[in-house]
């Protein structure tokens, strides 16, 4: 996988096995290995760099990745769940925001064991759900691999 320079709080805390199992258990699904093992060292962190992706002519950018077990904190993952789960197409749950209130989410509908990755525009939930689903890449992994720096010439 790519390195990436994560930006850590000062309260970072490390998701524990413990915690993320709970999460699962609470949203009935079991989150990606790969990710598992990223939010471990990277919980509730931003990207200092290369932090854009690319899709369907769209540059998007990955604001942080929400934390697990950090329920004091705005981004926490199950507390952004609930917040916007009324507009969530089921099955697809979030785990990283961008800039202005979207998402990025894992997509579970055709797979409950490898979610592909998906972005939720959160103005176009309120009109129709499933048109603010847009897919991006298959997994954790390609999605972090795709990350690059912005460039405005783009």
């Amino acid at each position: 996988m790519q390195n990436i320079n994560w930006r850590k709080r000062s309260t970072f805390k490390e998701a524990t096995k413990e915690e993320v199992y709970s999460l699962e258990q609470t949203l009935n699904i079991e989150f990606p290995l790969d990710f598992k093992e990223y939010i471990k060292e990277f919980n509730g962190c931003s990207p200092v760099d290369k932090h854009v992706i690319v899709f369907e002519g769209f540059r998007e950018s990955i604001n942080n990745l929400l934390s697990i077990g950090d329920p004091e904190r705005p981004i926490d993952l199950y507390k952004t769940f609930k917040n916007v789960k009324d507009r969530l197409v089921d099955n697809v749950i979030p785990f990283a925001t961008d800039a202005g209130g979207n998402l990025f989410c894992f997509d579970y509908r055709d797979s409950e064991t490898n979610p592909t990755v998906v972005f939720w525009d959160h103005e176009k939930a309120f009109e129709n759900p499933e048109a603010a689903v847009t897919y991006v890449c298959d997994n954790f992994t390609e999605l972090i691999n795709s990350l690059r720096e912005y460039d405005e010439e783009e």
